[in-house]
């Protein structure tokens, strides 16, 4: 998928959504799909095309599932993230309580490690 965008239209209430990809291995060959599935730019699909007509291509996962899959592995990397975090303050804290760092080192560390995870 290289880009998805909310449409104008809306559905029992549901933004329809604009999903576009190449299909990589016919040069210059796109499509189209439109529906309510919120897929992450990146997400590779499967497609079937007429190699005459690649425009007409039909995407064969169920976005639905893809989309949903997607946003699981981001919560599972936005957790990862976060530990990664809190276990770096634990040692930043661990080595201020052994007097290896400074108030000043510690603080400015710690500035560092937050300001990385925004």
């Amino acid at each position: 998928m290289t880009e998805v965008a909310p449409t104008s239209t809306r559905v029992n209430g549901r933004t329809v959504m604009k999903v576009e990809g190449e299909i990589l291995d016919v040069p210059g060959g796109r499509f189209v799909w439109h529906g309510f599935a919120v897929v992450p730019p990146g997400t590779q699909v499967n497609v079937a095309y007429d190699p005459g007509e690649p425009d007409d291509a039909v995407v064969l996962d169920d976005l639905k599932k893809v989309a949903s899959s997607a946003i699981v592995r981001e919560a599972a990397a936005q957790r990862d993230r976060a530990d990664v975090m809190l276990d770096r303050l634990a040692q930043l804290e661990r080595l201020r309580g052994s007097g290896s760092l400074t108030e000043a080192e510690f603080d400015r560390l710690k500035a560092e490690i937050i300001g990385d995870a925004r």
